[in-house]
Order: structure tokens, then C-alpha cells, then sequence
């Protein structure tokens, strides 16, 4: 986990535009764009880094020939059954998987988090779903597709996401033996029992079974103490503390990037500092805080272990609210790609550099357009009406709902055709009629 932790001593406390001394504890990812972002403010910056480089683990990419960032447990149960004569995976629960790419043209998972699909209701992403699944019924399934449908659909949902579906591959072939849902009950010498009382003989194990990531170390600040993250005011403030210290790296989105997220509560950080924004009062936090548990509870009930999720949209709009940046649909009625390509394209981080302060706005204008549409047409004509109710004045969003409907007859070679789409469809968790059966312990 990336933290970076921000220390600030009051230069002056009264004037806007002030200028303090900063305190930034680790330069990974979240530490070196919140250095950026004050730096950009005129404060004095020190950084602490217990490495001899910064970056984070952004550096320990060039260990893997395809440069993934981070590695999972699927990721060295893959390299493990690839040198291994057997290999067996137990797991207490299924996992939710969704394909590292997407399409002929593979697209990174990430090209799903719309704003389209996250201003739904969970009933419409249930509709919307049922929509996807109506054209994936004709197919006949292949057997990575049946391992991928079956394990969304026994996980349950509601949890972390594990975006990468390469291990399917080999549980496919066979170098892989499943053993889920299960657990080890002991294990003698070199033979290990499971609750079902089965046994494997095996020379090494392997541990995967999570870590606490919910504390921040008691005695890091004297006399507080901080036993969850999603007690803090956007994972980051702490009330009593206010804007003197701030937790980078709390917030991790179930789908989309960290560090658009990192990047807002930079910025918003660098705003408190220069005395251009200010926290809410104590009770004010307190009030949000508490709001925002509870929807995180409920939104993550099957990662109940994993207190640093957060909706990557909800939560990036929220702070964008309070930068100023939040992105107006209103505003580029007038403009249909850029409307169309902000509610049906991913929610890149440049959406947040359109308006408001430190916008840059030709230059996000330019990225936001060159992101690729996420769904066909078919999928969009139908809930767009529905994903913008609510977040615009019914006038508006009519005229919206218009616009983006008229510049995507014409420029239909910029979306996924429903085959792409169908081929690619992101598998759910939802119950479906089609019987799978997999050589999994019921």
C-alpha cells in the first residue's frame, strides 16, 4: 500500500494564499503528486522515503517481462502451476474477476468505469446487466468463459475485484486443481487436510490470506488513534487534526485509477494549505464520515476486510465538489463528443481539469474525447436517460440524453459493436439459468 503522509506547520494562519512548510512521508505514487500539487502552490516541501528511489511500487515493475505494476495471488498462482508438476488453489470464497483487456482492440479494464454505468442504481445495473447477458445467451460459452461466469456468479459480488483473469487459463488446462469454496484445516508434515477432510500431498505451500490494512500504526501521532480508515474524513483527515495531517493512498477504487484519486486529494490537500479551501467543521466531518461508512459498508459487504475501498466515481466527484472541478454537464450542451465522451467514455482523471481551479481545459477537452466509448449504441440508447435522472435538471438532461443520441448515429465507428461487446461483456455475479458445472467442492 501506498500512504503518503502529510505533516503541515502553520506559517501563517490567517492570510489566503499562504504559504506553509509540508512534511510528505513516502514518494510513491500518492507522496510525488501531492509534492507536485504543493509545489505548484509555492510551499516548501520535504519528503521522506525509506528507499533509495522514489516511485513506490511503481518501481518494481521492470522485474516482469509485460510490466504489471502490482502482483496479485492470481498472478504467482499463474507463474507457480506454470514450473510446477501439480498445483493446487484453495480458496475460502470465489473470487470476482474481470479480463485485463477488453476487446479486439484490448482495451484495459478500466474503459468500463463510465460515468454511464456508475450514476445507475443498483437496479438499473441489475437491468443493465440482464441487458448484456440477453445477447450473451445465444453463445456457446467457452470453457475460460465458463470458469470466469460461474466464479462471478458463486462470489457474490460486492467486494474488491480481481482484474486479471490470466490463471483462468491453466485452471482450464488442468495445471491448476481447485479446491473452493474450502479452507485448510491442518496440515501434517507434507499432507494437508481440508474442512471436507480430503487430503494433497505437496512439497511448498503458499499463503494468500489477506492482511489487516483497516489500523494506521498506533503511535505514529501522539494521543490518537486511528483503528479504521473509513473513519476518516474521505479516508484522509482525521477532525481532530484537521488539515495539519493528511493520509494519501486510504482511498482504492473497486474499478478505475488511484491515482486520479491520489491526484484529487492532492489537489484539495494543496487548497487547505494555501488557505484556498477549508475542511468542514468538526461535526460537519463527523456527519460525512458516518454517511459515507455506511455506503461503503454496504456497497463492499463481501470485502468487509478491505476498509480502504471506495466507488472510484462517487468518490472522485465528491472531492472534485469540494476543489471546485466537478465536471458541469450543463456546460457542454452545446459541445455533444465532449458531452457524450464524459457520460459514455471512461471518467479519466483529465474530466476533473475542464472547469474550476488549475483547469486546464484544450488539453482535457483533447484527452477526454480521445477516450474510447465503453458500450455499443444499442446499451446506451437505453439507460443513458436513466444513469443521467437526478444529475441534471430534467430539461437538461432530456437535451442531454438528445445530443449524445444524435452525435453517436453518426460517429458509430467510435463504440464497440454489440459482437465486440458480447464477446467482451464483463461477467457478472447475478444468478443465471444456464447450468455450469466445474470441478469445484460444492
Amino acid at each position: 500500500m501506498v500512504i503518503g503522509f502529510m505533516l503541515s506547520s502553520h506559517a501563517t494562519d490567517l492570510a489566503t494564499g499562504r504559504k506553509e512548510s509540508v512534511c510528505v512521508v513516502g514518494a510513491g505514487m500518492s507522496g510525488l503528486v501531492a509534492m507536485k500539487e504543493l509545489l505548484a502552490k509555492g510551499h516548501e516541501v520535504t519528503c521522506y522515503e525509506q528507499a533509495e528511489r522514489d516511485g513506490g511500487v511503481f518501481t518494481t515493475g521492470v522485474a516482469y517481462s509485460d510490466m504489471r505494476l502490482t502482483v496479485s495471488q492470481a498472478d504467482i498462482t499463474l507463474q507457480i502451476s506454470n514450473v510446477a508438476s501439480e498445483c493446487t488453489l484453495c480458496m475460502r470464497t470465489f473470487p470476482e474477476i474481470i479480463k485485463r483487456y477488453r476487446g479486439p482492440d484490448r482495451r484495459t479494464t478500466d474503459v468500463d468505469s463510465t460515468r454511464l454505468f456508475h450514476w445507475m442504481t443498483q437496479d438499473q445495473r441489475a437491468e443493465f446487466y440482464t441487458f448484456k447477458r440477453s445477447f450473451r445467451n445465444t453463445r456457446t460459452l467457452s470453457e475460460h468463459e465458463r470458469v470466469l461466469y460461474e466464479w462471478n456468479r458463486r462470489s457474490g459480488g460486492r467486494r474488491s475485484l480481481q482484474k486479471n483473469d490470466d490463471v483462468v487459463a491453466n485452471v482450464v488446462n488442468g495445471r491448476i486443481q481447485v479446491r473452493a469454496p474450502a479452507q485448510i484445516s491442518r496440515v501434517d508434515g507434507s499432507t494437508v487436510t481440508f474442512d471436507d477432510h480430503s487430503t494433497v500431498e505437496v512439497d511448498a505451500m503458499m499463503f494468500s490470506t489477506g492482511y489487516e490494512e483497516s489500523s494506521i500504526p498506533g503511535g505514529w501521532i501522539a494521543n490518537v488513534e486511528i483503528p479504521d480508515v473509513r473513519k476518516l474524513h474521505k479516508h484522509a483527515f482525521q477532525p481532530e487534526l484537521g488539515r495539519r495531517v493528511a493520509f494519501f493512498g486510504l482511498a482504492r477504487p473497486r474499478q478505475g485509477g488511484l491515482p486520479v484519486l491520489s491526484e484529487l486529494l492532492a489537489r484539495y490537500f494543496a487548497q487547505l494549505c494555501s488557505g484556498e479551501r477549508e475542511l468542514p467543521a468538526k461535526e460537519e466531518m463527523r456527519r460525512v464520515i458516518e454517511e459515507d461508512c455506511a455506503e461503503e459498508e454496504a456497497f463492499f459487504a463481501n470485502s468487509k476486510k478491505t476498509r480502504t475501498l471506495v466507488h472510484y466515481t462517487r468518490y472522485a466527484d465528491d472531492l472534485a465538489e469540494l476543489i471546485g472541478c466537478l465536471p458541469k454537464l450543463e456546460a457542454y450542451l452545446d459541445d455533444p463528443e465532449l458531452l457524450t465522451h464524459l457520460v459514455c467514455s471512461s471518467n479519466i482523471g483529465m474530466s476533473y481539469r475542464l472547469q474550476g481551479p488549475d483547469a486546464f481545459p484544450e488539453i482535457a477537452r483533447e484527452a477526454c474525447v480521445a477516450a474510447p466509448i465503453a458500450d455499443p449504441y444499442e446499451a446506451i440508447d437505453r439507460f443513458v436517460d436513466k444513469a443521467l435522472h437526478g444529475r441534471m435538471a430534467p430539461d437538461a438532461a432530456q437535451r442531454a440524453g438528445e445530443a449524445i443520441r444524435t452525435y453517436l448515429t453518426t460517429h458509430k465507428t467510435d463504440m464497440p459493436t454489440i459482437e465486440d461487446w458480447e464477446a467482451s461483456a464483463a461477467l457478472t455475479s447475478e444468478t443465471v439459468s444456464r447450468n455450469i458445472e466445474l470441478d469445484c467442492v460444492s
